[in-house]
């Protein structure tokens, strides 16, 4: 990019530097903005859902909770993951988990290329591990970051005087799961249950790709009136699974009329931000 736009290449630690800078400054700001988003939250609440907190405070929100990766496969070593209210979309709460540490990198670098001592780095790896600086705050599967990232935001939701009571998220059921096992058992929550709740987006999408998938499968040899040989759906054709006939299906997935979609649509909000 530096050579494209004809200045001179950055050096690795300037780089670093930069990014370094660029992370504290948006994380102070994010930091400043939270209690204001906090607020404005619980304002909407109590206004537009007539939902107030209890007598110790917290207030049952329901929320949209998901995970992205730095990249694909399930072999990364940075994932994110978010808990957004569904009505007002602020982020409530975030969690980086990180199997790399740089500054970890690079000292065990010099200590293999015998630049510093056994003794330098242990003493060193002391002082950076007490500090909390350490990059690295898990250690796992990369597929396993989004079920431990959501048993961490659900754990430490009460300190922000928030209970997370339906919980909107894709197929994926193995998050949900976890948070449901905590305490023994018993749920993030003393008195509060959780509440699973399928996206409608992520039900429409898997409903339009299985049916193509299907129709794709169920295929025979055929001779046609010229005597050439081809491959074709049982499904396909006119009056039969076509992706017009599919979209209608995808379509019909947000209608009132689908009963089973409607637990998916609490106060008719999650249908239209989902």
């Amino acid at each position: 990019m530096m050579g494209a736009l004809g200045m001179p290449p950055v050096g690795k630690c300037k780089y670093y530097r930069h990014l370094t800078y660029l992370y504290e400054k948006m994380k102070s700001h994010y930091d400043s903005k939270q209690t204001k988003i906090h607020e404005a939250v619980r304002k909407h609440y109590e206004e537009h859902l007539s939902k107030k907190p209890d007598a110790g405070g917290v207030l049952k929100l329901d929320v949209s909770f998901d995970a992205t990766w730095m990249k694909r496969g399930h072999t990364s070593k940075v994932g994110m993951s978010v808990m957004i209210d569904v009505y007002t979309g602020f982020i409530i709460d975030y969690e980086i988990l990180s199997k790399f540490c740089l500054e970890c990198t690079l000292k065990k670098n010099k200590l293999e290329n015998k630049k510093i001592t056994e003794e330098t780095y242990n003493t060193w790896k002391t002082k950076h591990d007490a500090d909390g600086s350490c990059g690295s705050n898990y250690e796992g599967p990369s597929g396993g970051m989004e079920v431990e990232a959501a048993r961490r935001l659900f754990a430490r939701s009460r300190d922000l005087k928030f209970e997370y009571e339906n919980l909107v998220s894709d197929g994926d059921a193995n998050s949900y799961k976890a948070v449901l096992a905590m305490n023994n058992g018993n749920g993030p929550y003393q008195d509060t249950k959780v509440t699973k709740l399928e996206c409608i987006n992520h039900v429409q999408k898997r409903l339009g790709t299985r049916l193509r998938k299907l129709r794709e499968q169920e295929k025979v040899d055929t001779i046609t009136k010229t005597g050439s040989k081809i491959r074709r759906s049982l499904l396909g054709g006119r009056n039969k699974l076509t992706d017009t006939a599919i979209d209608k299906m995808q379509t019909l997935m947000k209608s009132p009329a689908m009963d089973f979609v409607k637990k998916a649509s609490i106060h008719g909000a999650f249908s239209r931000k989902h």
